[in-house]
């Protein structure tokens, strides 16, 4: 279902992710733990879509980058992160941020 092979990442000069190699099966459910700015959140945000690795590949559904459109592949992820609440606007219903995860859309 999902494959990263040795993705890495740097920001600002900083290694957040070196050569990650993970796979999920499709019956299996997974909780990402680890103390604060140890890349949980770059990890899961290169799972989902959000983000892409400066090395490696991700494997989503058995498809690589470019031959699938990302926002079928957000859709078939259940992503959930506090990282996300800066792309909702200020006041915006809880039943509308849960049912943008069906539709992608994400208001500002």
């Amino acid at each position: 279902m999902i494959e990263l092979r040795d993705v890495s990442l740097i920001r600002n000069d900083k290694i957040i992710l070196e050569n990650i190699s993970w796979k999920v099966g499709p019956v299996e459910n997974w909780v990402v733990f680890g103390r604060n700015s140890s890349g949980k959140t770059m990890l899961l945000e290169i799972v989902s879509g959000f983000t892409y690795p400066c090395s490696g590949e991700v494997l989503r559904f058995g498809k690589t980058h470019g031959e699938y459109d990302v926002r079928e592949i957000k859709k078939r992820i259940g992503y959930v992160s506090s990282s996300l609440k800066d792309r909702f606007r200020s006041g915006e219903k809880l039943l509308d941020i849960v049912l943008s995860g069906f539709s992608l859309r994400i208001s500002r």
